[in-house]
């Protein structure tokens, strides 16, 4: 367990770079979908405060992933639909101001992961 743990704790950070930020959010959602769910398998083993605190951090980041991932797919939508129909300009509009916000939520989340030690 221990070393899948690892395995997949770096594989958060590789392998993402030549590929579109989109696909990179839900791949980078993904493993910390899996990373979450792995953890909360193997944390009865390890001390519970460093646990729960990690836990805490890596749910808070995929929320905060899935939920931002969630938006740039809806603008996306309202982008290509304001092609043929332009009230969905405005939802587009809204959505790329309001992904600004969510963007930077999402990074303070990550960082408090990335700087967490982890459990194991």
């Amino acid at each position: 367990a221990e070393q899948y743990l690892e395995e997949m704790y770096g594989k958060s950070d590789h392998k993402l770079e030549n590929e579109s930020i989109i696909k990179a959010q839900h791949k980078l959602h993904g493993h910390l979908q899996d990373l979450r769910y792995v953890s909360e398998f193997v944390a009865l083993l390890y001390g519970k405060k460093r646990s729960r605190r990690w836990l805490k951090h890596v749910t808070k980041a995929q929320k905060a992933l899935g939920q931002q991932s969630d938006m740039t797919d809806y603008q996306q939508y309202y982008q290509n639909k304001a092609l043929s129909d332009s009230t969905a300009l405005y939802g587009a509009g809204w959505l790329n101001a309001a992904l600004v916000t969510r963007e930077k939520a999402t990074e303070k989340h990550l960082n408090k992961l990335y700087s967490c030690s982890v459990f194991w």
